[in-house]
Parts: C-alpha cells; sequence; structure tokens
C-alpha cells in the first residue's frame, strides 16, 4: 500500500511505516482474502452454445424475406401526474397560467411502463404504455403493435424478437 501511495506522488518520507499501516489496516478490519478468479465466457462452452445459435437464427433472418427482426425494450416505470417545474407556474398554449406546480413530488396517479419495438427493416419505432411489467404485458404489448402493423407486413411470416434483459426478464438475451 505505501508503494502505491508514492507511486500516485505522495512523499515518503511523510507516510508511516509498513508496519504502522498493517496495524492500522486490521484494526480497521481489513484482511487479505483469496478470491476465486471468474471463468472466462469463451470457456464457458453452454453460453458459446447460446450465443451460436443466436447467431445463426440472425443470419438466416437477414437472408429471408418473409422473416423480421424486431427488437422488443422496456424501460423502467414513468409516473404520471402533477409533477413539479422548478417552482414555476404551468401556463397553457396563450401563456395563462393553468395551474400552480407542486413544490415536492405528489403522489404519482398512475405508473406506466413504455414497451419499444423497432422494426431493423424500416428503422420505425413504436413505443406502447402498459400498467404493469410482466411476460403478459410483453405479450399484449406484441399484439397491440402487430395489429397496427401487420397490413404492411403481410410479406412476413416469421417473427424473430430479440428480448431486452429487464428486471422481468430474466436471462442474458432472450430470442423466439
Amino acid at each position: 500500500m505505501r508503494d502505491a501511495l508514492t507511486a500516485k506522488g505522495h512523499d515518503a518520507k511523510k507516510l508511516p511505516g509498513i508496519r504502522t499501516l498493517r496495524d492500522v489496516l486490521n484494526r480497521m478490519n481489513y484482511r487479505l482474502k483469496r478470491i476465486r478468479k471468474r471463468q472466462a465466457a469463451e470457456e464457458n462452452q453452454g453460453t458459446n452454445a447460446i450465443f451460436a445459435n443466436l447467431q445463426t437464427v440472425r443470419e438466416e433472418a437477414c437472408g429471408d424475406p418473409e422473416t423480421l427482426e424486431i427488437p422488443m425494450y422496456t424501460q423502467a416505470k414513468v409516473q404520471t401526474g402533477d409533477d413539479a417545474l422548478g417552482g414555476k407556474t404551468r401556463t397553457n398554449a396563450a401563456g395563462e397560467v393553468a395551474e400552480k406546480g407542486w413544490d415536492h413530488d405528489p403522489p404519482a396517479k398512475e405508473k406506466v411502463v413504455p414497451s419499444g419495438i423497432l422494426v431493423l427493416l424500416t428503422g420505425v419505432l413504436t413505443v406502447i404504455f402498459g400498467n404493469k411489467e410482466t411476460s403478459d404485458a410483453w405479450v399484449d404489448a406484441l399484439l397491440t403493435w402487430w395489429r397496427q402493423a401487420r397490413s404492411g407486413l403481410g410479406h412476413v411470416k416469421r417473427l424473430v424478437i430479440d428480448l431486452d434483459n429487464g428486471p422481468k426478464n430474466f436471462g442474458m438475451h432472450t430470442q423466439f
């Protein structure tokens, strides 16, 4: 530790001795511990097989005109209600004061969860707001999106859906 401090530019003459530093660290309950090194990702054959399968599916989707790849993501819950604007008042389009802002965060009237679906082929992003972040909400958002988008995607017979790793969607990356 003394060597690290001198390497950072501290004057070695002004630093306590090695034994003093060791005694202070021991009193503070710092102990040297052996740690197990993490296993490298390339050593994990199960992970490699999953990513190889993902790569194969993506390559098939890229070359197939009847397959559409869409990433699907959720974001943190958004509170709706009368929030403060730094103590400023709220005005309407005419500049008239519509309502006074709160000085603190009021209880939320509702919490909504935004789900985003991106069509990689066209770059079109659709954001759908739901009330919960569950697997049922994911399916509901996907159905809502499909009902809106299917008229322009009549040639599509297969969807490849990349799901993010949100708190309600466990796993590293899921693909259907």
